[in-house]
């Protein structure tokens, strides 16, 4: 008998597929807290709360395809036998019609190189980050073929080195020809860098797009929170900035807020910002 949640040639008691999405009868309780991540050849799903949950899993974070695991132990999934480098994403479908979708935050791309998804944060009118659309991380100069396969795997467009032009290493040779390589305010400063990725983040036809600093330097952990604020998520929800929490406080002290320091500072028009959280932002 296959472990729950495998993966088969065959159907299985653990996976059902469908031409279209299931109708209302399959609607899931209202689910929080759903995590996933990949334990070895596994991957692991959990979540708190719902009632007899309805889960998707696919390539996409937009289209929840048609495949649906059943759910055998309450609050947690083990699915086995999903290609390797393969990036999941869970869908839920949630009590009220509407879908809870994550995937793994913390993606290893080598032995010390790692990246974070920044999607799933929530702001206070309950729209959420998508999934899929930012990833800040460690520098991709020597990632070896299976750390440049992973990081294929996250569909990159676009990445951001936010070292000075004399850190930088340049474009990985590497590197895909029709990922676009950006050296984001060379020489302009901590604002006028931050103005330009919030640019270049505010057009869907860069993402997904990742940004990195140098080993050691916490630039890319400041420009996560900043870009994440802008679009309304609050401090108490950036748990990945424990480190200079006093940048924001002294960003609204002086600016009144972290919108009035990229439109002061960094120059930024409020299109551009409106264009940011359009792109970032689930309906």
């Amino acid at each position: 008998m296959p472990v729950e949640g495998t993966v088969s040639s065959r159907p299985t008691f653990a996976w059902r597929t469908y031409r279209t999405p299931p109708h209302s009868r399959y609607r899931a309780g209202v689910i929080t807290d759903l995590n996933v991540e990949w334990v070895g050849d596994e991957l692991r799903v959990r979540w708190r709360d719902g009632e007899d949950p309805t889960v998707f899993v696919s390539g996409s974070p937009d289209d929840a395809g048609t495949v649906i695991v059943a759910v055998e132990t309450p609050g947690r999934l083990r699915i086995a036998g999903l290609p390797i480098g393969f990036r999941a994403y869970v869908h839920v479908l949630d009590l009220d019609g509407s879908w809870v979708v994550a995937g793994e935050r913390l993606i290893r791309l080598s032995r010390t190189g790692k990246v974070v998804d920044l999607g799933g944060h929530r702001r206070g009118d309950g729209r959420v980050v998508r999934w899929g659309r930012l990833f800040a991380g460690d520098p991709i100069d020597d990632l070896d073929p299976a750390g440049r396969d992973a990081m294929r795997g996250l569909g990159i467009r676009t990445v951001c080195d936010l070292r000075d032009g004399d850190e930088s290493a340049g474009r990985p040779a590497w590197l895909d020809p029709g990922v676009g390589w950006e050296l984001p305010g060379l020489g302009e400063g901590g604002a006028g860098q931050i103005a330009e990725v919030v640019a270049l983040a505010a057009d869907p036809d860069n993402h997904a797009l990742l940004f990195h600093a140098g080993i050691g330097q916490d630039r890319a952990v400041v420009v996560a929170a900043l870009l994440l604020s802008a679009v309304g998520v609050a401090d108490a929800d950036l748990p990945f900035f424990p480190t200079r929490p006093e940048v924001l406080a002294d960003l609204r002290d002086r600016y009144g807020s972290v919108e009035g320091y990229l439109a002061g500072a960094g120059r930024l028009v409020g299109g551009e910002l409106a264009a940011l959280e359009e792109a970032l932002l689930a309906p």
